[in-house]
């Protein structure tokens, strides 16, 4: 550098007057023994030769220059200081500053430039350093002399910042002149030219994202978008697109919701359902490039005995992202009208198509989809379209109304409906204990019937409770309604010959939809007419003990059935349910006296029987030697000892008796008879 090691000088900032010339800042050395003087040099090119514009300029204090030149307004110019010392041997000796430049700023109009910059200015400069880390902790700042004919601050960027793009909001043209600063840590700033030019707004602002175009239930079009981050809307302009053309059909006001209801949506045209909206400023600018359209659902026509209904919709394209899912809802009436409709979801799917196997009938399917982005949140509904699907409808009602036994061999259901126009199938089911699997038993068809009646024979009613149950299908073989199901009552039982009781017990019956009421208990004595002895509420055990002490004088076969009773509520006759029917036997009871005294206290020989069928009543009594002396079918008055009118001799004599129980069953007894004389 130089003879006794002085230091350079360090260009601090370089500042573009508005005449053009330049001033230059610099630091005084450190070390400036041997001071001689300070030569400013500059270049327009780096890589040329530097021209001397100033020397012998002193004392060592002085620390800035003015460069008298209009240069600075076309071009940015490269400057270095020397700083001259006496190297000791009667010569001159230079240390030099760093290369730096000014920064010369272009501002065009930036409309060739990028995508919707209509009239607004585009900055361009250039950094004064060769190496942007000399700048580390400045800040650039843009300065404009629009709207207040004075510069003001418009913006502070980082100091690597060489182009920035200015908004502005002004319609007609306007003259706006820019300047830039590049403020150094320590203070000073690097000053660039002042550039301008006649600018205006042509810009048209950001349309805010379209976040849903659907069709309410109504056949309206709701169009629905996220708030512009221009902030120069006045309002939101409606579009309806044509094949050819956009059309404007409405405004929206910025402070109004971002919404608008299009009421004159024609869902029967082929074209219709195309909309755009552009967000427009104060200068009319806007943009109305792309048309999106709405969901078009279509519903294929049901066709008879078709086990499902088509749906087959376009894809939802007003999205940046595609949606991830569409939603099926679901709506049912008689009528095609579906507005006002709830509308129900009943699936998710990924594709453009749907068969909906859960029909309604006897009306209109109403189906609508619905697009949805997970991303955004964004919905969009499509149209309403739907199909009418035959009344293949059940009755509207259909009910087991009873299952009893008509006798221990056989079932009889009963099954109660509202006669229908169109012609059903019911099929009888009856449950398989062992595999718990239902087994068809009868098929019939009907529809103006208001009851049917099942007989299933051949069953052991008597050893097992049957479950039954109904299912309808419609003329297509389909399915469409099952009914309740309906559990004969068993009954059992048991004689006790001590207790002279019969016990009963019995299987509920099952299932009226209000339950039992009462089960009532009938009693048949010797094959006689039965004959209601007591009722058991619904809820209490089902377990009865009859005592039949006091029913000596019948045979001792005594049969039972139980009576199930319905708890109606309607008002209507209650149903009733039958169970087996059962038999129970008390064995005859026969006492017979082995003494009689002919004339005397206990003349006649007779037994006291109880539970036996005196009709069939017979006796013998016979001598000792085989004879017989007396014969009888009536048990009263009995043997009073004499044979053909005179008594017999005192001794002991034979008997033969038999009687026939209450299931017919003969019962003997035979023995010995002693008589004694009174006299």
């Amino acid at each position: 550098m130089h003879g006794y090691g002085q230091d350079a000088p360090a260009i601090e900032c370089l500042q573009v007057n508005v005449n053009g010339d330049v001033t230059l800042n610099w630091a005084i050395p450190t070390n400036t023994v041997g001071f001689n003087h300070y030569e400013v040099l500059y270049s327009v090119d780096p890589a040329v030769t530097f021209n001397s514009l100033a020397n012998n300029l002193a004392p060592v204090s002085l620390n800035t220059y003015t460069h008298l030149s209009n240069i600075g307004l076309t071009n940015n110019i490269y400057y270095t200081v020397l700083a001259w010392y006496d190297d000791g041997s009667g010569g001159l000796t230079a240390a030099s500053s760093d290369t730096l430049s000014t920064i010369y700023l272009e501002s065009i109009i930036a409309t060739n430039s990028c995508v919707n910059c209509e009239g607004i200015p585009l900055l361009n400069w250039n950094l004064p350093f060769a190496d942007p880390a000399e700048s580390a902790g400045a800040t650039v700042e843009i300065y404009c002399n629009y709207p207040s004919g004075t510069m003001q601050l418009l913006a502070t960027l980082a100091p690597e910042t060489d182009e920035y793009l200015h908004y502005i909001y002004n319609c007609a043209h306007e003259q706006m002149d820019f300047q830039i600063k590049l403020v150094m840590p320590q203070g000073c700033e690097f000053v660039s030219n002042v550039d301008g030019d006649s600018f205006w707004d042509g810009v048209f602002p950001s349309t805010g994202i379209l976040s849903g175009l659907s069709i309410d239930t109504n056949d309206d079009v709701v169009i629905e978008w996220q708030e512009s981050v221009s902030p120069d809307v006045s309002y939101y302009c409606i579009y309806y697109c044509e094949p050819d053309r956009t059309d404007s059909i409405d405004s929206v006001s910025v402070a109004e919701p971002n919404w608008y209801l299009d009421m004159t949506y024609n869902p029967n045209d082929v074209n219709a359902g195309s909309y755009t909206i552009a967000a427009v400023d104060r200068c009319w600018n806007h943009d109305t490039t792309v048309c999106y359209s709405v969901m078009n659902l279509s519903v294929q026509s049901y066709v008879t005995c078709d086990e499902s209904v088509g749906l087959n919709w376009t894809p939802y394209t007003g999205w940046s992202n595609d949606p991830t899912y569409y939603i099926i809802y679901e709506s049912f009436s008689i009528t095609p009208v579906y507005a006002n409709l709830d509308f129900i979801a009943i699936d998710t799917v990924t594709s453009l198509s749907y068969y909906d196997p859960v029909l309604q009938f006897g009306g209109y399917n109403h189906y609508q989809i619905q697009a949805v982005d997970t991303a955004t949140g964004f919905r969009a509904t499509s149209n309403a379209d739907g199909a009418f699907v035959n009344s293949y409808a059940p009755p509207e009602r259909l009910e087991v109304e009873t299952a009893t036994v008509i006798s221990n061999d056989t079932v009889q259901i009963t099954l109660g409906m509202q006669p229908t126009v169109d012609t059903f199938r019911y099929e009888l089911q009856r449950l398989s204990e062992s595999t718990d699997s239902w087994e068809e038993v009868v098929v019939r068809d009907t529809s103006v019937a208001m009851s049917i009646t099942f007989l299933d024979g051949e069953r052991a009613a008597d050893v097992f409770s049957y479950t039954y149950r109904v299912i309808a299908y419609n003329s297509c073989g389909m399915s469409v309604d099952t009914t309740n199901i309906g559990r004969t009552i068993l009954l059992d039982g048991e004689a006790s010959q001590e207790r002279l009781v019969n016990t009963l017990a019995w299987s509920p019956y099952a299932d009226w939809s209000e339950g039992v009421e009462r089960y009532n208990i009938y009693r048949s004595i010797d094959k006689g007419p039965f004959e209601l002895i007591n009722e058991l509420g619904g809820g209490e055990l089902l377990f009865y003990e009859d005592d039949v002490s006091e029913l000596t004088g019948s045979s001792g076969e005594f049969c039972y059935h139980i009576e199930a009773v319905e708890r109606s509520e309607s008002g209507r006759t209650p149903f009733i349910s039958l169970s087996n029917e059962i038999c129970l036997s008390i064995q005859p009871l026969i006492w017979v006296p082995n003494t009689i005294v002919a004339g005397g206290y206990n003349p006649n020989f007779f037994p006291e029987i109880s539970f036996a069928s005196v009709e069939s009543y017979h006796m013998v009594i016979f001598s000792r030697w085989g004879d017989l002396i007396y014969e009888t079918t009536q048990i009263k008055p009995g043997w009073d000892g004499t044979f053909e009118g005179s008594y017999v001799k005192e001794g002991v004599y034979d008997y033969y008796l038999t009687v026939k129980d209450g299931k017919g069953r003969n019962i003997d007894r035979f023995g010995f008879i002693t008589l004694l004389n009174y006299d």
